[in-house]
């Protein structure tokens, strides 16, 4: 029988050089790990579409319908993983107060805490948000047949739950009196179709308190140009909070201004509705 031992050699010499063996996995299991979760809201509205996101590593991710979430962590062997030490996990939606959690890693594992991870990385508890301010919205008149040549008058209501409640809206001074503004008309696609601003309006603070307050937002159907069919009308205001002001920009500044983007800050609301009949 021959032997080819030029082959052999080249075998041999292949195995010898390998650092790993070939034939079996011994990575870490750190090199790639997620915290794991859920959500909770207080007064039971749907969990989805929260915000979660891990200070200083400076990542976050959304719950999805059942408040859920995965939040995948950098390997540890890349430039943004392998961070060692105690980390806050935030929970946030815009008119509910935040929740918080301890991460604890060392050398790329999770140290198990009582009431934050276990060693795998799950919550062991589900992150509870309180709701600050309940938010509704009514359209009077709710249908309006074209062609469209009246006001309507949309009315906000706040409702909070937390005295210490402050929020920003759109305000400009017309004839001596002031007029909020600033609402998105949405089709049934999500898009925005229409957005009734002034042009004048600034951004301004307002305190909430502890009594209900309304805000009345006129606006003009003939110049929507609203074609037939049914609309959310969604009010334009922001929450303030003491939320990390990093937690706000890695969600993307662009949730915060009156622009489209604003329907994907997490907030939970009673938006209100129009149908725009005829034509």
């Amino acid at each position: 029988m021959k032997i080819n031992y030029t082959l052999l050699v080249i075998t041999v010499l292949t195995l010898c050089t390998c650092t790993k063996n070939p034939f079996h996995n011994n990575g870490s299991v750190s090199d790639h790990y997620s915290i794991k979760g859920s959500v909770e809201l207080d007064d039971g509205e749907n969990p989805e579409s929260l915000y979660v996101w891990l200070e200083i590593i400076n990542i976050g991710t959304w719950t999805d319908t059942t408040g859920q979430f995965s939040l995948s962590l950098p390997p540890t062997g890349s430039s943004e993983g392998g961070q060692n030490g105690q980390f806050s996990l935030y929970a946030y939606a815009a008119n509910y107060q935040h929740a918080s959690t301890i991460v604890t890693i060392l050398d790329g594992q999770f140290v198990p805490e009582k009431d934050g991870l276990d060693d795998k990385g799950n919550l062991r508890t589900p992150l509870t948000l309180d709701k600050r301010l309940q938010i509704s919205t009514a359209v009077q008149p709710s249908v309006v047949e074209l062609p469209a040549d009246q006001t309507v008058e949309v009315t906000v209501t706040l409702n909070p739950l937390d005295q210490q409640v402050t929020v920003q809206s759109r305000r400009a001074i017309v004839n001596r009196a002031t007029a909020y503004t600033g609402l998105f008309i949405v089709n049934e696609n999500g898009e925005v179709v229409h957005k009734e601003d002034i042009e004048s309006a600034r951004m301004a603070e307002e305190p909430i308190g502890i009594d209900v307050k309304t805000w009345v937002i006129s606006m003009d159907a003939s110049s929507s140009n609203l074609s037939p069919g049914e609309y959310s009308v969604v009010p334009y205001m922001l929450v303030k909070s003491d939320v990390p002001l990093g937690l706000l920009e890695s969600m993307g500044k662009e949730l915060l201004e009156f622009s489209a983007d604003y329907l994907r800050l997490p907030m939970k609301r009673k938006d209100g509705t129009i149908t725009i009949t005829g034509g």
